[in-house]
């Protein structure tokens, strides 16, 4: 009779453990990341015995039961609800995963908290800032500087990066519809160019300098004999001959070309038709333009029959009855300056000539329009040519103080184009000037980019999760941490791949308070009935020894 004391007894103290997780669920329905637990009960055996019926020939099991206990309790590592922060440094993990963390002694503990923070510290000397979990420990990640899980540590200073290339912004454009200059380049006049932008560039010591490209429609040009280049046109008479002139600026008059040389060969394939039906001598002749393999520019007549001349100057037959005159141009081709401007307001070209020369006829010389070295561009079908879409620059004219810090190297002009609309330039650059850290942001790859005062962001390092295959094995902390044994070790997967991070979001507790509710109800009422037991059992003694009476 006294073993029903006993067994109801363990009754009670399972309902009360059941009582206290309960209790401590419902504590934590505000717990950020907090994973629900429930008891697991296990029955309690004292006896268990056999007996054998002859007369029947069976065995017969009498078992007497010792009550039961709570075994272990499981904790419930289902997703708990989101909920919108728009604080930049909360994160909610999407899946599976657990953040890694290191506490100062190296250990590492985990966590489904993603309230994080960031925390100034000092590294090798060095002012840094760390980003901490809500705990205070280092908050590990995939260092893009060292390519090593690591506390993810952010510096509080960037220092400036050189400029190296000048880039090409996508949409920008070209109209070939745009007149055709006929001056000479001339930065402070914007007749002599189609289009310009600068952009700033960068020293290795943060100065900013204005580097400023310039495009400009090519207009073919005849040379004489000293070197000297005059700009061509297209003269229409009232007849409607046609005639290919140029404009000598000593009278700024027309004079007609004539035909040179008689040419050996066929025309070449790079060659750009520039005017048609011209007039020579009664004749009508197709004229031409294209750059030899020397990059040096030739004007050449085809006469009807497929015959090619040199077209040269004629510089004593003034053209004087005209209706119409037009300035020449080269399709799919342009001119390109570039100029640096320094603190001191000088300007200097720094094209490389060496690898953008065109040289000019007859002298050989390297062209130049007024002081200027120019780049020749060639598109196809709206699009620059490979061969054409890097311009390498030169920085020998500069003076040494500037020449030291500056590491420009070419202007890459990948992705410009030439199309009937309006023209649209923009450039950036590869460098910086010195900046502070201003803040930060957890991509949902969990990429961390720290933004600075300079405009820069730049990415830190990649958060890693850590996945258990049994979860169990993760033995709570407190300040919502997990550690487990060391011999067991953890699959370690960038963040993004399996489980993707949500930032301005928490995770929140996945307890269920009304679930809870019915567990409480649940665990007192089964302790009632026990102490009912209990009362039961202490009635039954009272009667027995009251049988002596």
């Amino acid at each position: 009779m006294l073993r029903s004391f006993y067994i109801a007894t363990t009754g009670l103290e399972g309902s009360r453990e059941w009582l206290d997780i309960t209790a401590n669920n419902v504590a934590n329905a505000n717990t950020i990341g907090f994973k629900k637990s429930k008891p697991v009960f296990q029955d309690i055996v004292l006896q268990n015995l056999m007996q054998y019926h002859s007369t029947t020939g069976s065995v017969v099991t009498t078992v007497y039961g010792g009550g039961s206990i709570v075994g272990y309790t499981l904790r419930d590592f289902s997703m708990g609800p989101f909920k919108t922060t728009g604080v930049s440094t909360d994160i909610a993990i999407e899946g599976d995963g657990f953040l890694i963390l290191e506490d100062n002694l190296g250990a590492r503990l985990y966590s489904r908290d993603g309230q994080l923070k960031i925390s100034s510290g000092m590294l090798n000397g060095k002012e840094v800032m760390y980003l901490l979990h809500s705990s205070g420990l280092k908050v590990l990640g995939l260092s893009y500087s060292t390519n090593k899980l690591e506390p993810i540590t952010i510096n509080s200073l960037l220092e400036p990066k050189a400029t190296t290339t000048i880039y090409t912004q996508e949409g920008s454009n070209l109209d070939p519809r745009g007149e055709v200059p006929t001056q000479d380049f001339d930065p402070t006049d914007a007749q002599t160019f189609n289009i310009a932008y600068t952009v700033r560039v960068f020293t290795t010591d943060g100065q900013a300098q204005d580097v400023s490209i310039y495009m400009k429609k090519l207009n073919p040009k005849i040379y004489d004999s000293d070197g000297k280049h005059y700009y061509t046109f297209v003269a229409t008479d009232d007849k409607g001959n046609n005639y290919f002139v140029y404009l000598n600026p000593n009278d700024n008059s027309y004079y007609l070309t004539q035909l040179g040389n008689t040419l050996t060969g066929s025309l070449p394939d790079n060659a750009v038709q520039i005017a048609k039906d011209v007039d020579y001598g009664g004749n009508k002749y197709d004229i031409y333009w294209y750059l030899d393999n020397n990059n040096q520019p030739h004007i050449i007549a085809k006469d009807q029959n497929g015959t090619l001349y040199d077209v040269v100057m004629d510089t004593t037959n003034k053209l004087t009855i005209y209706q119409t005159i037009e300035a020449a141009a080269v399709d799919d081709y342009w001119e390109s300056f570039i100029l640096l401007k320094s603190g001191d307001n000088q300007v200097y070209d720094i094209i490389d000539t060496a690898n953008s020369k065109v040289i000019n006829n007859p002298t050989g010389g390297v062209d130049k329009e007024g002081q200027y070295n120019y780049a020749i561009l060639k598109f196809k079908d709206g699009k620059i040519l490979s061969e054409y879409n890097k311009i390498a620059l030169a920085l020998e004219k500069l003076p040494e103080n500037l020449k030291e810090k500056l590491r420009l190297q070419k202007v890459n002009l990948e992705g410009l184009t030439q199309y009937p609309v309006d023209f649209s330039l923009g450039y950036h650059q590869d460098g910086y000037n010195a900046g502070r850290f201003v803040s930060l942001s957890i991509g949902e790859n969990g990429v961390v980019t720290a933004l600075y005062s300079n405009g820069v962001s730049k990415d830190i390092a990649r958060l890693q999760l850590a996945y258990f295959k049994d979860k169990q094995v993760l033995a709570p902390k407190g300040e919502n941490l997990y550690a487990t044994f060391s011999t067991i070790q953890p699959i370690i997967e960038n963040a993004g791949v399996a489980s993707k991070i949500r930032s301005g979001t928490l995770e929140l507790s996945n307890v269920d308070i009304a679930q809870e509710m019915i567990n409480m109800i649940t665990a007192e009422k089964a302790y009632q009935a026990n102490a009912k037991v209990i009362q039961t059992g202490q009635t039954i003694m009272d009667t027995t020894i009251n049988l002596k009476r």
